[in-house]
């Protein structure tokens, strides 16, 4: 019979990793699970939409215990252009990597469709692009 592991939550993977706190116990008062900050901010990278043979997905990765260092490195294969710009930072310049992107990509309409799509295609109701075209003309 196989030993459960139990790795504990280390807080300095939060910067090391590119990391943070999803959760923790109310009653232990410990860090229940952690979350990739790259997927929030940046969403998955990796292979272009036409060599990969499924869709691309949006779901964050989330890390519960054990809290091992192998399995954060395998998930940042996913993530390895921003990954590897991340690794050439000092200390000071990581804790501002994530704030200097403006917008969450999971805030972003990309997270939400198509990513490597080229065009967006909308249905317009034609009643709603005739009174729109109407009013811009009388401007």
């Amino acid at each position: 019979m196989s030993k459960k592991r139990t790795t504990p939550y280390n807080e300095g993977h939060v910067l090391q990793y590119g990391l943070e706190i999803a959760s923790w116990s109310a009653i232990t008062q410990q860090v229940d699970s952690v979350r990739c900050k790259f997927c929030i901010y940046f969403g998955k990278g990796g292979k272009t939409a036409s060599a990969r043979k499924r869709k691309v997905t949006d779901n964050i990765k989330y890390f519960t215990s054990p809290f091992r260092v192998d399995c954060y490195k395998s998930h940042l294969k996913t993530h390895s252009e921003k990954w590897a710009e991340y690794q050439s930072l000092s200390n000071e310049k990581k804790k501002a990597f994530f704030e200097q992107k403006p917008e969450k990509f999971v805030n972003t309409f990309a997270a939400h469709f198509e990513i490597g799509r080229k065009e967006s295609i909308f249905c317009l109701d034609t009643d709603i692009v005739k009174d729109l075209l109407v009013t811009c003309y009388l401007i």
